[in-house]
């Protein structure tokens, strides 16, 4: 079974977070429709242009966020690591993989699962497939995120130095990555370096090292938002009939 396959993987994930205490991912406020968290958010966002707008007029420098950000790391073998920008909720996850994700807040949702035994990881994801808190266990963290970066690390957590920087270009077929100092070779199952891919709303990374920054609100979508539906049918024949039902 691919479950009992499954393997924990050394690394690092560093991350900015959130600083704005108004909302969690433990919160039991839910995006939807007409938000007021991400309303809220796009009010600060139009304040805060219109500052830079009159410091570029009044010759001001602006500031570099980049600079001032505070990092925090987390280190050791993790299970999975996984990032939210909405709840992903579905049929086989009633509640998402993080309920109270906002699509328009300008954060991401980080779950870091740390190595466990699978009894425990099998709770875990049991409760991911029903509306019991998954966030619940010792070897959970969730963290409400502006960024963060993962990379791969050694068991003696030294950082792997094929991933130690950006590589310039990745060649599937014969698993190298390519810089103009050399080459690389792609870790294999085989090898001693456990290294896993990133799976990008169904998009298959293979470079382990990643880098991860939101862009709040940068673009416009004609869409109503996130919106929550009551299914108030008990028949489960007359459910199935609906959605078979097709309007032409």
């Amino acid at each position: 079974m691919q479950f009992m396959g499954n393997k924990s993987y050394h690394g690092e994930v560093k991350y900015v977070p959130n600083l704005d205490e108004g909302h969690s991912p433990m919160d039991q406020n839910p995006c939807g429709a007409r938000c007021n968290i991400c309303t809220r958010k796009k009010s600060m966002l139009d304040i805060n242009t219109n500052q830079r707008s009159q410091q570029a007029e009044g010759g001001v420098d602006e500031i570099d966020l980049d600079e001032t950000d505070h990092w925090n790391s987390i280190k050791g073998e993790f299970m999975y690591v996984n990032a939210a920008l909405v709840s992903g909720m579905c049929d086989k996850s009633p509640t998402g993989v993080s309920p109270a994700a906002h699509l328009g807040n300008g954060c991401v949702d980080l779950i870091v699962v740390r190595k466990c035994s699978r009894l425990n990881y099998l709770r875990h994801l049991m409760r991911l497939s029903s509306s019991a808190n998954h966030f619940d266990f010792n070897f959970v963290e969730v963290h409400r995120v502006k960024k963060f970066k993962f990379r791969p690390l050694t068991p003696d957590e030294t950082s792997i130095p094929a991933y130690s920087a950006t590589m310039d270009s990745l060649d599937l077929d014969s698993g190298l990555f390519r810089r103009s100092s050399g080459s690389y070779n792609l870790p294999r199952s085989t090898s001693t370096i456990s290294s896993s891919s990133w799976n990008i709303d169904g998009e298959i990374n293979r470079l382990p090292a990643i880098d991860v920054n939101v862009h709040c609100q940068l673009i416009n979508v004609f869409a109503r938002g996130i919106e929550q539906f009551e299914d108030k049918t008990s028949c489960n024949f007359c459910c199935k009939a609906n959605k078979n039902n097709t309007v032409t």
